[in-house]
């Protein structure tokens, strides 16, 4: 299940689209329903046992989803910062 978090993050890195809210939407659908993930069993909805314990695979990719639109905005404000007080000095 990790290259499935890596194709992903992979796609909304590198696609524009799948960094919409119709494109994410298409993305999951995509590549994590059609795949046949078990949001209800991976996603700690059911009680774990030893034999059948909980791995947040999705939680980890939103996760990673979150940090990266972070970073994103982070920098954008910098660039724009510098870049307007490059321009008006």
């Amino acid at each position: 299940m990790q290259f499935l978090q890596i194709v992903s993050i992979a796609q909304v890195l590198l696609d524009p689209y799948y960094r919409t809210i119709e494109g994410f939407t298409m993305l999951v659908e995509k590549d994590w329903l059609s795949f046949g993930h078990r949001f209800s069993h991976n996603g700690s909805h059911t009680s774990a046992t030893p034999m059948t314990a909980f791995t947040p695979i999705f939680l980890q990719f939103l996760d990673v989803v979150h940090q990266v639109g972070v970073a994103r905005r982070t920098w954008l404000v910098m660039l724009m910062f510098c870049c307007g007080s490059v321009c008006f000095n």
